[in-house]
């Protein structure tokens, strides 16, 4: 397994195909794993924060995995000087969820085990937060016992996902909504159109 780290947007860009490859074959992936949201996340928050995306490919030079990261100086309480955190793209502004690598199904140990030695190899921050993994991440799960068998700290917390249940259609989704509301859906947007 080999690492490439794109260290600016457009380097990473040059992945497209093999992102949207590796995004169809994970259907549990959110859409703030796409590309279109993880670009306009960066250009909108990545100023003063330096870009670590990782790009994983296997022994044949085929994609596996993309770990778009940042590495971002903080000055934390009680720290004289600033604190380097290695976060994922999307988190720290709180309007991202379930941020997670995309690995191709069955390389998840592969990845993780290439993530720690890398990380183990540099050194360029204090702590790496991925606070936004998702309790089902196969890497999550990997990096925790990975990590825990090397000696590093390790600390997980639980944290709420919000999400609501829509109805099948449209006509459905109008018809639940409380009365006085409902214009604002259907009569408002045709003055819009007309």
């Amino acid at each position: 397994m080999s690492i490439l780290v794109c260290r600016q947007w457009d380097d990473l860009e040059k992945f497209r195909q093999e992102w949207d490859l590796l995004l169809s074959e994970n259907p549990t992936a959110s859409i703030f794993l796409t590309r279109e949201w993880q670009a306009s996340w960066w250009h909108a928050f990545g100023r003063g924060k330096e870009l670590v995306a990782l790009v994983f490919s296997d022994s044949t030079g085929k994609t596996v995995g993309i770990a778009p990261l940042y590495r971002d100086g903080d000055r934390k309480p009680f720290f004289v000087s600033k604190v380097s955190i290695l976060r994922m793209v999307g988190a720290g502004s709180g309007d991202s969820d379930a941020l997670d690598f995309l690995i191709r199904p069955g390389f998840e140990l592969m990845c993780a085990e290439a993530f720690v030695a890398w990380l183990a190899n540099e050194r360029g921050w204090n702590v790496c937060s991925l606070e936004t993994l998702p309790r089902n991440s196969l890497v999550g799960r990997y990096l925790s016992q990975l990590l825990g068998q090397a000696g590093w700290s390790v600390l997980a917390e639980n944290s709420p996902n919000f999400f609501l249940d829509l109805p099948p259609t449209w006509q459905e989704y109008l018809q639940s909504l409380q009365p006085e509301f409902r214009p604002l859906l259907t009569r408002y947007p045709k003055r819009l159109h007309s």
